[in-house]
């Protein structure tokens, strides 16, 4: 039987490029995550020979990068995991500081970088060029209080190394600071009004990412495609103090109707959405949907008192606001700066 040699992960690393087809230097260490990015190979099998049943040749294709990153959402790190999405933050504040993501009208102009450093082996992975075509962040307050994200990569880049220095340089912090736990997020009217609490949510980003190659006999991608198109959709598990609650978070307002009864109008009610994690001052999450439509909800339930639903949804873009989707993130880093190019790359 053979003997498989397994190199354990000790460091994973990220940073942020601005160019599709290079790394950088990670920095940042993620903590509490796990990746299984790979460089993926496509084989063209051709060739029989004269005389022959079986194929000569075995011809390389196309080479990239594919993979999933998953784990805790922690308040410093995950601005830089937001950044597999394309779009650069606005930043405020003095500390604690105030990121500001707007998704759905501005084409990506940003792309992640992945190091993995090995126990026990003088070799590191490193895998640039990464653009995110979906992000899932969820939580289960009835399971597991901690807010979590998954993420899959496409990429363009990927080389080995055999100095850590070069992709993980002295004094490269690890973020180390708590996760998002707390039992119930907050669920905001668009005025701000607090009107349910939030038992489990899920919502997925999605985005029409793909590789674009070269017809000049490289075997290497160019580059990523243009974006063409996102689609936010996600589920949530909510309770209400009352009935009155409920019809007022469908509305958005206090009516006393059920709002989805259309009487012969076909058109969808157009609310919006307001997810809030906010275990400490610099310690925030905010996830803002201006514009939603409700695809499916459940037959409340009636139970401790409480009035349980679950809702399913999908976002549209806001024209006015330019966006369809804000992410706010409130922590401790001032900055999230491009980092170093890794020589070669």
């Amino acid at each position: 039987m053979p003997t498989e040699v397994v190199g354990l992960l000790t460091k994973i690393g990220i940073g942020i490029t601005n160019k599709e087809d290079a790394a950088v230097a990670a920095q940042m260490l993620l903590d509490g995550v796990e990746s299984d990015l790979r460089v993926r190979v496509n084989r063209i099998i051709t060739g029989v020979g004269s005389g022959s049943l079986m194929p000569r040749r075995a011809l390389t294709s196309h080479v990239w990068v594919e993979g999933s990153l998953r784990g805790d959402v922690q308040p410093n790190s995950f601005g830089y995991v937001l950044h597999g999405l394309g779009i650069p933050p606005t930043t405020s504040g003095t500390g604690p500081y105030t990121h500001t993501f707007n998704y759905g009208a501005t084409s990506p102009s940003r792309w992640l970088s992945i190091a993995h450093a090995y126990n026990g082996i003088a070799k590191q992975e490193v895998f640039g060029g990464l653009a995110a075509t979906r992000l899932r962040l969820g939580f289960d307050a009835e399971r597991d209080e901690v807010l979590q994200f998954d993420m899959d990569l496409i990429g363009t880049y990927a080389a080995l190394f055999n100095n850590e220095g070069t992709v993980i340089p002295s004094g490269v912090g690890v973020d180390s600071a708590d996760p998002f736990v707390q039992a119930l997020a907050i669920v905001e009217s668009p005025i701000g009004t607090a009107i349910a609490q939030c038992i489990a949510a899920d919502l997925e980003i999605a985005t029409d990412r793909a590789i674009r190659w070269t017809a000049r006999g490289s075997v290497f991608p160019r580059g990523h495609q243009p974006t063409i198109g996102m689609t936010v959709r996600g589920t949530l598990r909510l309770t209400f103090e009352n009935d009155d609650y409920l019809k007022a978070f469908l509305n958005q307002a206090g009516a006393s109707t059920y709002p989805l009864q259309h009487k012969n109008d076909p058109t969808a009610p157009i609310t919006s959405l307001k997810l809030k994690w906010t275990p400490a001052s610099d310690k925030q999450l905010e996830i803002s949907i201006p514009r939603i439509v409700w695809t499916e909800i459940s037959e409340p339930v009636r139970r401790n008192a409480v009035v349980e639903q679950e809702l399913s949804f999908e976002a549209l873009l806001a024209a006015s606001l330019g966006r369809g989707l804000q992410i706010v993130l409130v922590n401790n880093t001032s900055a999230y700066n491009l980092g170093t190019q890794i020589g070669g790359s």
